[in-house]
Protein backbone atom coordinates (compact mmCIF):
# COMPACT_ATOMS: atom_id res chain seq x y z
CA UNK A 1 0.00 0.00 0.00
CA UNK A 2 1.58 3.11 -1.04
CA UNK A 3 -0.12 6.62 -0.32
CA UNK A 4 0.18 9.25 -3.26
CA UNK A 5 -1.01 12.12 -0.63
CA UNK A 6 1.75 14.41 0.06
CA UNK A 7 0.46 16.01 3.75
CA UNK A 8 3.47 17.47 4.49
CA UNK A 9 5.88 19.52 1.72
CA UNK A 10 7.84 21.09 4.37
CA UNK A 11 7.48 25.21 4.43
CA UNK A 12 5.53 27.16 2.22
CA UNK A 13 4.05 30.37 0.96
CA UNK A 14 1.91 30.46 3.56
CA UNK A 15 3.81 29.22 6.33
CA UNK A 16 6.22 32.52 5.21
CA UNK A 17 3.57 34.74 5.57
CA UNK A 18 1.95 33.82 8.55
CA UNK A 19 5.88 34.18 10.34
CA UNK A 20 6.48 37.62 8.88
CA UNK A 21 2.87 38.45 10.04
CA UNK A 22 4.48 37.21 13.40
CA UNK A 23 7.30 39.21 13.17
CA UNK A 24 5.65 42.33 12.31
CA UNK A 25 3.43 42.33 15.13
CA UNK A 26 6.37 41.77 17.58
CA UNK A 27 8.39 44.77 16.19
CA UNK A 28 5.37 46.95 16.52
CA UNK A 29 4.96 45.62 20.13
CA UNK A 30 8.45 46.65 20.55
CA UNK A 31 8.70 49.74 18.85
CA UNK A 32 5.08 51.14 20.87
CA UNK A 33 5.42 49.68 24.21
CA UNK A 34 9.43 49.71 25.40
CA UNK A 35 10.73 53.15 26.23
CA UNK A 36 13.78 54.83 24.38
CA UNK A 37 13.63 52.22 21.72
CA UNK A 38 11.78 54.64 18.98
CA UNK A 39 14.55 57.30 19.48
CA UNK A 40 16.96 54.16 18.55
CA UNK A 41 15.59 54.32 15.09
CA UNK A 42 14.99 57.88 14.66
CA UNK A 43 17.59 59.97 13.77
CA UNK A 44 17.32 64.07 13.27
CA UNK A 45 20.28 66.56 11.33
CA UNK A 46 21.71 68.61 13.55
CA UNK A 47 24.69 70.98 12.95
CA UNK A 48 27.00 70.92 15.41
CA UNK A 49 30.08 72.48 16.94
CA UNK A 50 32.75 70.76 18.97
CA UNK A 51 36.07 71.40 19.89
CA UNK A 52 39.18 69.82 20.04
CA UNK A 53 43.00 69.99 22.32
CA UNK A 54 45.99 69.42 20.54
CA UNK A 55 47.40 69.09 23.98
CA UNK A 56 51.33 70.16 24.18
CA UNK A 57 52.21 71.19 20.51
CA UNK A 58 54.26 73.78 18.90
CA UNK A 59 52.95 76.47 17.66
CA UNK A 60 54.63 76.18 14.05
CA UNK A 61 52.65 72.62 14.52
CA UNK A 62 49.43 74.41 14.11
CA UNK A 63 50.42 77.60 11.93
CA UNK A 64 49.42 75.38 9.16
CA UNK A 65 45.98 74.45 9.97
CA UNK A 66 43.44 77.08 8.77
CA UNK A 67 40.08 77.85 8.89
CA UNK A 68 37.62 75.58 6.43
CA UNK A 69 40.25 73.07 6.42
CA UNK A 70 39.12 69.28 6.89
CA UNK A 71 39.34 67.16 10.07
CA UNK A 72 39.66 63.40 8.86
CA UNK A 73 39.02 61.10 11.16
CA UNK A 74 39.06 57.21 10.63
CA UNK A 75 39.34 58.31 6.77
CA UNK A 76 36.43 59.85 6.98
CA UNK A 77 35.66 63.51 6.58
CA UNK A 78 34.82 64.75 10.62
CA UNK A 79 33.99 68.59 9.73
CA UNK A 80 35.95 71.75 8.90
CA UNK A 81 38.04 73.88 10.91
CA UNK A 82 35.91 77.09 12.10
CA UNK A 83 38.70 78.52 14.56
CA UNK A 84 41.92 77.50 15.65
CA UNK A 85 43.72 79.16 19.29
CA UNK A 86 46.68 79.01 21.48
CA UNK A 87 47.03 79.00 24.98
CA UNK A 88 50.12 78.36 27.06
CA UNK A 89 50.34 74.53 27.89
CA UNK A 90 51.16 74.12 31.59
CA UNK A 91 53.09 71.28 32.98
CA UNK A 92 53.05 70.45 36.67
CA UNK A 93 55.80 68.54 38.51
CA UNK A 94 56.56 68.13 42.30
CA UNK A 95 59.32 70.08 43.86
CA UNK A 96 61.48 68.27 46.40
CA UNK A 97 62.45 71.95 47.57
CA UNK A 98 59.64 73.27 48.34
CA UNK A 99 57.57 69.73 49.20
CA UNK A 100 54.57 71.33 46.59
CA UNK A 101 53.15 70.98 43.60
CA UNK A 102 54.93 73.68 40.89
CA UNK A 103 53.30 74.69 37.66
CA UNK A 104 55.78 75.09 34.88
CA UNK A 105 54.58 77.38 31.63
CA UNK A 106 56.70 76.92 28.38
CA UNK A 107 56.83 79.86 25.72
CA UNK A 108 57.43 77.18 23.27
CA UNK A 109 54.91 74.58 23.83
CA UNK A 110 51.08 75.72 23.75
CA UNK A 111 47.37 73.47 23.90
CA UNK A 112 45.78 74.16 20.64
CA UNK A 113 42.07 74.53 20.64
CA UNK A 114 40.41 73.94 17.76
CA UNK A 115 36.46 74.37 16.99
CA UNK A 116 34.85 72.10 14.09
CA UNK A 117 32.01 72.56 12.68
CA UNK A 118 29.98 69.50 10.94
CA UNK A 119 27.08 68.09 9.94
CA UNK A 120 25.51 65.14 12.06
CA UNK A 121 23.05 63.09 12.76
CA UNK A 122 21.58 63.13 16.25
CA UNK A 123 20.46 60.08 17.80
CA UNK A 124 18.34 59.52 21.07
CA UNK A 125 21.55 61.87 23.23
CA UNK A 126 24.51 61.32 21.05
CA UNK A 127 25.74 62.78 17.65
CA UNK A 128 27.32 60.71 15.08
CA UNK A 129 29.46 62.42 12.13
CA UNK A 130 29.56 60.00 9.08
CA UNK A 131 28.96 57.24 11.10
CA UNK A 132 31.50 57.55 14.24
CA UNK A 133 29.77 59.16 17.37
CA UNK A 134 31.01 61.65 18.91
CA UNK A 135 31.60 62.57 22.57
CA UNK A 136 33.16 64.80 24.92
CA UNK A 137 35.76 63.55 26.84
CA UNK A 138 37.08 60.96 24.45
CA UNK A 139 40.36 61.02 22.43
CA UNK A 140 39.96 60.73 18.55
CA UNK A 141 43.04 60.00 16.39
CA UNK A 142 43.09 62.78 13.62
CA UNK A 143 44.63 63.91 10.60
CA UNK A 144 44.99 67.98 9.79
CA UNK A 145 47.18 69.65 7.41
CA UNK A 146 50.60 69.83 9.34
CA UNK A 147 49.15 67.51 11.98
CA UNK A 148 48.33 63.58 12.65
CA UNK A 149 47.30 62.47 16.19
CA UNK A 150 45.46 61.94 19.01
CA UNK A 151 43.37 65.06 19.87
CA UNK A 152 41.11 65.10 22.92
CA UNK A 153 37.31 66.58 22.44
CA UNK A 154 36.23 68.83 25.24
CA UNK A 155 32.68 69.81 23.73
CA UNK A 156 29.85 68.85 21.49
CA UNK A 157 27.18 71.62 20.94
CA UNK A 158 24.55 71.68 18.81
CA UNK A 159 24.01 75.36 17.02
CA UNK A 160 21.31 76.66 14.85
CA UNK A 161 21.65 77.41 11.02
Amino acid sequence: MTNNSQSSKGFNLIDLLITLLILMIIAAALYSYVPGIAALFTKDDAKIEYTFVLRSVREETVAGISTGDSVICDKVDFGNVKSVSLSSSDSYAYSEVSKSVVVNTSNEIFDALIVVSANADKLSDAYTVSGKTLSAGLEYEIVLPDYAGTALCLSVVEVSE
